[in-house]
């Protein structure tokens, strides 16, 4: 009898409810904030992406994307998305913060040869989407990209529109994230 007792003493202590209905619950979670983004001019100097080999590099960028204002990872992550075309072009790239679907970034056309750079300093889930007249590409960054290795991804859009896209990233291995 003692122990039923106990028992019963320690469900109620521990916050157990019996009886019928649904448990409500009392806390409440605010929706991850968006980071800020700033967009600056572009820069002439040439942009060797070595993910696509043999290639040429492009002339330079025509803006460069800073996303949060400090790391909160030890790495870096970047990307290039790059018009390798001898013409100006009307291709569509957006990013995406995945953890409000918010769009922080659009642009419409890409400089012959330049490219748009993003500088991601906060980690989090992103997604960049470059549309053309011959496809749609999506390109998807998880939490575990941000860790303490550096990620480059190029974006490559070709003269017939369509993508490819290539990574370089150092492999070292990672202790613990930074706080």
């Amino acid at each position: 009898m003692r122990r039923l007792a106990l028992l019963a003493c320690l469900l109620l202590l521990a916050g157990c409810q019996t009886g019928s209905g649904p448990v409500t619950p009392t806390a409440t979670t605010t929706p991850a904030e968006a980071p800020d983004v700033s967009v600056a001019n572009g820069s002439d100097d040439p942009i060797a992406l070595p993910m696509f080999r043999s290639l040429p590099q492009a002339n330079g960028t025509v803006e460069a994307v800073t996303v949060g204002s400090e790391r909160d990872f030890d790495g870096s992550v970047a990307v290039h998305v790059w018009n390798d075309a001898p013409k100006n072009r009307s291709i569509q790239v957006e990013l995406t913060y995945l953890s409000t679907n918010e769009s922080l970034y659009h642009q419409v056309g890409i400089p012959a040869d330049e490219a748009i750079v993003f500088d991601l300093r906060r980690s989090d889930q992103y997604r960049i989407t470059v549309t053309t007249n011959a496809t749609t590409h999506s390109l998807s960054l998880g939490r575990d990209t941000f860790d303490c290795n550096d990620h480059t991804f190029g974006v490559r859009v070709v003269s017939d529109g369509n993508v490819s896209t290539g990574e370089l990233a150092t492999e070292a291995a990672c202790v613990s994230p930074r706080k």
